[in-house]
């Protein structure tokens, strides 16, 4: 089954509770099978301080979700890059981009996950 990542929405942080409650609003809406969360690391795969920060989200995450319900996560190297690629094919303007470049990172981060599951099988 060949599967295609769209952007849901961007979502301004409001601070590690406020956001997890979010994507638990979400997980509840939507049929929700895994959650996959960008983590940013360096080019050379090194941590910065956004990577702690990421990385605490992500145990707050896990700790908050519905017991079975896998958090994964995706190193989201150059996926702001490849965003703003796919927006420039589609003819936007930057400022239009600027508004729609984190959902459509986050779209190439999952659809990363799902070519890779999908050529395993």
């Amino acid at each position: 089954m060949q599967w295609t990542a769209q952007p849901h929405e961007v979502w301004p942080s409001k601070g590690t509770d406020a956001d997890v409650a979010h994507v638990l609003e979400v997980v509840r809406a939507n049929e929700v099978g895994e959650i996959v969360v960008g983590v940013p690391y360096r080019l050379d795969g090194t941590p910065s301080r956004s990577t702690e920060k990421a990385l605490v989200f992500v145990a707050a995450l896990r700790a908050a979700v519905p017991e079975g319900l896998p958090v994964t996560e995706r190193d989201e190297a150059l996926t702001t890059w490849a965003a703003e690629e796919r927006l420039k094919e589609r003819g936007m303007l930057p400022r239009d981009r600027r508004k729609l470049v984190d959902a459509f990172a986050a779209a190439v981060i999952l659809q990363e996950v799902l070519d890779e599951r999908d050529g395993a099988s």
